[in-house]
């Protein structure tokens, strides 16, 4: 176990200092540009490789914000260990 956890430490370690998407881009800007022609029922819109990035960008952001937040929780529970639940609670918190 104390193994899995210091790879996960190293992991977490080397994103932090990378700039890199941690989503690969090209998927992204797939569902970028499926949600845009689901949304205005037009299948010709065309969207610029900046505002995808900045998309991205926010998107990745607010994902690590909520499992920082989520993680929080985790920890005033006693765990170490991020669960479902947690993430759970922390939609119902910010309602």
């Amino acid at each position: 176990m104390p193994r899995r956890k210091n790879l996960a430490l190293k992991d977490i370690r080397k994103h932090q200092t990378s700039t890199d998407y941690l989503i690969p881009a090209a998927p992204f800007r797939r569902l970028v540009a499926e949600t845009i022609q689901d949304v205005a029922n037009e299948n010709d819109l065309c969207i610029q490789q900046n505002a995808v990035n900045a998309l991205q960008t926010e998107f990745e952001a607010y994902g690590v914000d909520l499992l920082r937040k989520a993680n929080l929780i985790a920890i005033s529970k006693g765990r170490e260990t991020l669960l479902p639940e947690d993430i759970s609670l922390l939609s119902e918190l910010l309602k």
